[in-house]
């Protein structure tokens, strides 16, 4: 015997508001005591789009030698928002001796007027960065001080680490521009620039980061919002501890 599936929430309150609607019509009843009750709103979890290493891995080589390969490397390798990355500066929040970043600012845009100030709530937070990364940023520093000499008087910095040529600070819109351009050259499934935040979440969890430290990277408020995004990468993750503790506390091998 098939079985009928539930409706959700919302629309049981709507198909209920709808019947008593129809018993008013016929004169079954003077008002429709459904008319003020406003029903709840049935909130659907989209599924995140992400790489797994071998996309990040190919998309990072293939791009190697395109001018925002920096960019795309500390993206994918700190879950670093766009905005974030891109209102980095050098003297004021990078330490690539002591493998560090600090964030404490955003340039995104309102509308295409672009905005550059304090993170929401006025709080920043380090981040380390890996030897890999640093290579990189100390390669595009030394090309960026080879351009200011080469521009001179023209040139257009204020410290930021992400410039065009002329020293001028990148246009969010460009550098999404850009991301998606270079996804398609590299023939790798189309992600947003932010998925690579959600892309570098995903795999540090699944390779085992404590969650606490994943929501120190991203900058969540709560842990319980980490948790609740990347709620997908549970499974996995408790099926890792299991054979980790069927390994050592008298497991099958033991029976």
């Amino acid at each position: 015997m098939a079985t009928r599936s539930l409706p959700r929430r919302g629309a049981a309150c709507s198909q209920s508001s709808k019947a008593l609607g129809e018993a008013v019509k016929a004169g079954l009843m003077r008002t429709n005591p459904a008319d003020e009750v406003r029903c709840p709103r049935v909130e659907r979890k989209r599924r995140l789009n992400t790489w797994d290493e071998a996309e990040m891995d190919k998309f990072l080589r293939a791009t190697c030698s395109d001018r925002l390969s920096p960019l795309w490397i500390l993206l994918a390798k700190t879950g670093l928002r766009r905005g974030e990355a891109l209102g980095l500066k050098w003297e004021e929040d990078i330490d690539l001796d002591a493998g560090s970043i600090y964030v404490q600012r955003s340039r995104h845009q309102v509308g295409y007027q672009v905005i550059e100030g304090p993170l929401k709530g006025g709080g920043g937070r380090h981040i380390d960065i890996g030897a890999g990364t640093v290579a990189a940023l100390r390669s595009w520093k030394a090309k960026q001080n080879a351009e200011r000499l080469e521009w001179g008087k023209e040139w257009k910095g204020e410290g930021h680490v992400f410039t065009r040529e002329n020293g001028e600070p990148w246009h969010p819109n460009k550098v999404t521009e850009s991301f998606c351009a270079a996804v398609k050259a590299a023939e790798v499934k189309r992600i947003r620039v932010h998925d690579l935040r959600h892309s570098h979440a995903t795999l540090a969890l699944k390779a085992g980061e404590h969650p606490r430290v994943v929501q120190e990277r991203l900058g969540h408020k709560s842990i319980t919002i980490t948790m609740d995004v990347y709620s997908h990468c549970l499974p996995g993750m408790q099926k890792g501890l299991t054979q980790k503790l069927d390994s050592v506390v008298y497991g099958e091998a033991g029976s």
